[in-house]
């Protein structure tokens, strides 16, 4: 009798359980992400960047983010003087996924990109120097991948190039949330 009632406790147990994790709340489509950039052309550049995004099902959305860049040379090339860079880039992007796993994807960008950028020589010990600033509108395709730690945080990683004013290309590394 023991063992039948101990067998049937058990039961109840998974099975309230396991009704238990069905009914837990699913993620929305609604993203956001964040993460560090590193621009591997010439440019020096680095900096955060974030965004957010909707997916219409597991292959298909959208995302918008922002990129703040920042470069700085000292004396170039023993010149006398020092250069200083700023960039601010928006950018509004399709992406298609290839979900490869329940947690690992990997998905393509396209879209367009708008930056601010703005640069400074300075000649050294003065305040004299060069300043010159630009907007410019151009095109942004990327690739990268996604790893869902839980339901709700996952790891990113991708590779970008745009053309805003020049064609640059960056790598970026950082989180991905859900709610």
């Amino acid at each position: 009798m023991k063992i039948v009632t101990t067998t049937l406790a058990i039961m109840a147990a998974l099975c309230l359980s396991a009704h238990g994790q069905a009914r837990q709340k699913q993620p929305s489509r609604f993203y956001i992400y964040g993460g560090y950039d590193y621009y591997t052309d010439n440019s020096e550049f680095k900096g955060v960047g974030a965004g957010l995004g909707w997916n219409f099902n597991r292959y298909l959305g959208l995302q918008a983010g922002a990129q703040f860049l920042n470069s700085s040379i000292p004396n170039v090339g023993n010149s006398g003087y020092d250069f200083s860079a700023n960039n601010t880039i928006f950018y509004g992007e399709a992406k298609l996924s290839w979900p490869v796993t329940s947690r690992f994807s990997l998905f393509g960008t396209a879209g367009l990109a708008n930056g601010d950028n703005e640069a400074t020589l300075t000649q050294i010990g003065t305040s004299s120097g060069f300043n010159a600033s630009q907007n410019a509108t151009g095109y942004r395709v990327g690739v990268g991948a996604e790893y869902w730690i839980t339901q709700y945080v996952g790891l990113r990683a991708s590779w970008h190039q745009q053309n805003v004013g020049g064609v640059m290309r960056d790598i970026n590394g950082g989180l991905a949330f859900r709610f």
